[in-house]
């Protein structure tokens, strides 16, 4: 999704006690793979991209509804799960 303070914002928001999310890690070669990927995606005409979020605006979206990093775990090479919670 290309807005991430609407997205993460919109969870936060709906979120009761614990809020976990699962993301691409912020690292080169994620970006370098989204960005070959997107290359691809517009090339077969889809509108569908990938994007890679700052981990840290994520966190500070999550922030700012009150809830804040419990704990944080990268899955394989690419993805990266967060969870937050409230005080």
């Amino acid at each position: 999704y290309p807005d991430v303070d609407a997205l993460a914002g919109a969870a936060a928001a709906h979120a009761r006690g614990r809020l976990v999310l699962t993301y691409p890690q912020e690292r080169p070669f994620v970006r370098a793979g989204a960005r070959v990927a997107n290359a691809m995606l517009r090339l077969s005409r889809s509108t569908f991209r990938v994007y890679v979020h700052p981990v840290g605006r994520i966190e500070a979206v999550a922030g700012a509804h009150g809830l804040g990093p419990a704990t944080r775990r990268r899955h394989g090479l690419v993805w990266e799960s967060a969870a937050f919670g409230r005080a």
